[in-house]
């Protein structure tokens, strides 16, 4: 999509499609109704945050831009996350932020995130990983993206060690890419991102194709020990979305849309 110029602006565990075809398992982005080209070329009207809570881009959930953080870059790998700088405030828009192609990478980065610690079970991920994805955990997603957290990478179940050692280093990537854009008001520009689109497909390419990743099986947000299981979620291709009530007969299903006025 970011090289037909435009961007899905919802990707999430429910619009990505597994496929298993004769060259093998592809995969497929569905449910393009959002999908809008980048950079846009109408003006005026609001971009509403639209996506699925736990996968939204940062930006796009705050409407505030990423901006530098001094001491990211010595504290990022630290023993002790609660001793860590607090990230600075991101800077409000004065406009709603236009949504970009790096957005929808980080999306896939929450998704990937999502999986290897919430969907297989690993009591210590799964515990860990509630504080991020939750729906009033923004906050401590904006603070992952900018800061790190080598506490919950540390928790990974350890087949799933070679995500616990490529998503820190992911995320931090585009954190940089976001402020430097932010900073050089290049964030309209696509040839400002193809290389972070490079550095994602590279990084993930170096995962290991044998055992043991490839041989875990992942499903349903598992339940964690002496708690209930998520009520919005049944199936592993189920958004983990608030469920809405229609105003016909029809069996309530998860909203596609998440609007949020501030």
């Amino acid at each position: 999509m970011f090289l037909a110029g435009w961007v899905h602006r919802d990707i999430s565990t429910g619009n990505i499609l597994a496929l298993n075809s004769s060259q093998g398992w592809i995969g497929k982005l569905a449910d393009l109704e959002f999908a809008k080209e980048f950079p846009s070329r109408t003006k005026g009207s609001p971009d509403p945050k639209t996506g699925t809570l736990y996968f939204m881009p940062v930006e796009i959930a705050l409407q505030m831009y990423c901006i530098a953080h001094p001491a990211k870059k010595s504290n990022k790998y630290g023993d002790n996350y609660d001793d860590e700088v607090s990230p600075p405030p991101p800077t409000s828009s004065p406009s709603p932020i236009q949504y970009n192609p790096q957005h929808d990478l980080e999306s896939v980065w929450w998704v990937l995130l999502y999986i290897v610690t919430s969907c297989v079970y690993h009591p210590p991920s799964l515990t860990y990983a509630a504080k991020y994805f939750g729906y009033n955990e923004t906050a401590n997603r904006h603070h992952l993206i900018v800061s790190g957290n080598p506490v919950l990478f540390s928790t990974f179940m350890p087949e799933l060690g070679a995500f616990a050692m490529r998503l820190p280093e992911v995320a931090s990537t585009m954190y940089d890419l976001y402020t430097q854009r932010n900073g050089d008001q290049n964030a309209q520009k696509p040839d400002a991102y193809a290389g972070i689109h490079i550095h994602f497909y590279n990084t993930l390419a170096t995962l290991p194709p044998q055992r043991p990743w490839r041989y875990i099986k992942v499903g349903v947000p598992v339940q964690q020990p002496s708690q209930p299981a998520p009520q919005a979620v049944d199936s592993p291709m189920r958004q983990p979305e608030t469920p809405v009530m229609p105003d016909n007969d029809e069996e309530a299903r998860p909203s596609k849309r998440l609007r949020a006025d501030h």
